[in-house]
């Protein structure tokens, strides 16, 4: 059986035994893995055995706000990153090309081959990321870039499609883009085409 801890309390000098192998050290000298909703710490001897010793769920965001109120220094940088996040994904709902008529008209009836990329920000006094639609050398839209933020691309394809209608040829993904939308995501639920 695993124990169980609080993110914000004093998890990683918990110490911890395996019930397999007698290992017996600190949490954080496990082997620890990263999931989506928690991580664990495995016995570092046991590893293909996977021994669970210890499991700490991340914290939501109200358990953050109450902790970091009260004084907790990791919640109030914490909180402080969970308000930014927070005011971005507002600025991008805001700003995010939602009606295809927001896109310009481009002339005449050839064929329009799209590329999305991926702008770092680098030297820049915004020190954004943002996902550049391009057309040639042509920056035709331009929104905030979100990792792993995939389900934004088959969007961009429609409302591409809906605007330029049989003249959309295609929305290809610059390398920097393509793994800026997949992220650590192995699999996506639709192909990304590549540059």
């Amino acid at each position: 059986m695993s124990d169980s801890f609080s993110y914000y309390s004093n998890w990683r000098s918990e110490i911890v035994t395996c019930p397999k192998c007698g290992w017996k050290g600190c949490v954080q000298d496990g082997k620890i893995r990263y999931f989506g909703e928690l991580l664990d710490c495995c016995c570092p001897r046991c590893v293909l055995d996977h021994v669970i010793l210890a499991m700490v769920g991340y914290p939501t965001g109200r358990e953050t706000k109450e902790v970091a109120e009260a004084g907790n220094s990791e919640a109030i940088r914490e909180l402080a990153r969970i308000e930014f996040s927070q005011s971005r994904t507002a600025r991008f709902h805001r700003e995010k090309l939602e009606d295809a008529n927001e896109l310009p008209d481009i002339d005449g009836d050839d064929a329009l081959d799209f590329v999305l990329d991926t702008d770092e920000g680098s030297g820049r006094r915004d020190g954004e990321r943002w996902n550049l639609i391009m057309l040639g050398d042509r920056v035709i839209w331009r929104e905030l870039a979100f990792w792993e933020g995939h389900r934004r691309y088959p969007e961009l394809v429609e409302l591409l499609r809906r605007k330029y209608g049989s003249r959309f040829k295609r929305l290809k993904a610059s390398c920097l883009a393509r793994t800026y939308l997949q992220g650590e995501k192995w699999r996506l639920p639709f192909e990304i085409e590549s540059v």
